[in-house]
């Protein structure tokens, strides 16, 4: 019993996790899956299995254009994220001497993000 007991209580204790991230994070996401192929027509959405969404987003010239639009300041951004972070965590791991000083200017890059 107390053999079984061992093996069972890692399962046992990540499960209250797991389900609340069941709950809240896979369940939304495939509902969400699941109305997407669902029929709307303007006023009342309809259970039945369509990909008229689908291709009215990827057909739209202002869906394309905004999508454009978004991954052009994803790059920029990430880009000028990239090039601020790399030296400052080079500075912090290679040329500040004492740890808690690195520490210190750590959460003073941090923080305010």
């Amino acid at each position: 019993m107390y053999k079984t007991w061992k093996n069972l209580q890692p399962y046992l204790l990540a499960a209250p996790q797991t389900l609340i991230f069941l709950m809240f994070l896979v369940f939304p996401i495939v509902m969400i899956v699941v109305v997407s192929f669902w029929q709307f027509n303007g006023y009342a959405m309809t259970p039945a299995f369509s990909l008229d969404n689908y291709i009215g987003v990827f057909t739209s010239q202002v869906s394309l254009s905004t999508y454009a639009n978004t991954f052009k300041y994803v790059v920029l951004v990430w880009s000028v994220c990239l090039a601020i972070a790399f030296p400052v965590a080079y500075f912090l791991a290679f040329y500040i001497e004492r740890e808690s000083l690195r520490i210190l200017l750590f959460l003073i890059c941090t923080i305010p993000f």
